[in-house]
């Protein structure tokens, strides 16, 4: 099986000790850094599977650490997760895929990464415009350990997809303006986005419907009404094949 490495930076040493505690007991490779350029050259010259940091660090601090690591093709796709004492509304501005307050809990800190042990941590671009459906998706993808990146319609998931090149994307295929094909066929003709795993929700289970997002570059597709448990098992099978 193979170990997520996690690299965490703070500069309070008992925040260190106990990340590198919990997550090593999820499995996790553990490094540490007290400062943000120290953190940043770990990060370069060895990049993580996730980086978790601290906002406010002495001289190069967590906004800057997230956005080195963001324009670095060499760390762009690494996670980050922001551990903070600030509001929520300070923190709309950090390009990070999760928050975790501060002071937290034991069991505060095993949320975000429940899977880290495992292949599945992931993070999804989902796109659907009923938002009962979208957050049925949200509540069970972030309950089995993954980062949910969530959207109404199509122009939104085509621009977030290039922005943060998540690791699986959903698609609605029955969306305002931009169409869930549409967005498939936009992101299979850019180097950039071309090899992302793509599933396909459909409220139409007719093979022409099947088959005109298959054409398209889906990889799978899933029939509205599902379960939440096969949503789960398909994401799951989609990024195994994909990471094989």
């Amino acid at each position: 099986m193979t170990h997520p490495r996690v690299l965490v930076i703070d500069d309070e040493q008992d925040v260190l000790d106990l990340l590198t505690r919990h997550l090593g007991g999820l499995g996790c490779q553990v490094r540490t850094a007290n400062t943000g350029e120290l953190g940043l050259s770990l990060a370069v010259r060895d990049p993580p599977d996730l980086v978790v940091l601290d906002v406010r660090l002495p001289g190069v601090d967590g906004r800057e650490v997230t956005r080195a690591l963001r324009a670095d093709p060499r760390t762009r796709d690494c996670r980050i997760i922001i551990t903070s004492v600030l509001d929520m509304e300070d923190l709309v501005d950090i390009h990070a895929d999760a928050v975790l307050p501060k002071p937290f809990r034991r069991a505060d800190v095993k949320k975000p990464w429940t899977h880290c042990g495992g292949s599945t941590m992931a993070t999804v671009l989902v796109a659907e415009d009923d938002s009962d459906i979208r957050d049925l998706i949200v509540f069970k993808l972030e309950q089995t350990g993954h980062t949910v990146i969530a959207v109404g319609d199509g122009s939104a998931a085509l621009r977030l997809a290039r922005e943060r090149t998540p690791d699986i994307v959903l698609l609605d295929v029955m969306m305002p303006g931009m169409s869930g094909i549409d967005v498939c066929r936009e992101l299979r003709q850019h180097a950039e986005t071309a090899g992302l795993p793509i599933v396909l929700l459909t409220a139409r289970a007719q093979e022409s419907d099947v088959a005109k997002g298959l054409t398209a570059g889906a990889d799978d597709y899933i029939v509205k009404p599902f379960s939440p448990r096969v949503l789960a098992d398909r994401v799951h099978s989609v990024l195994a094949r994909a990471r094989a």
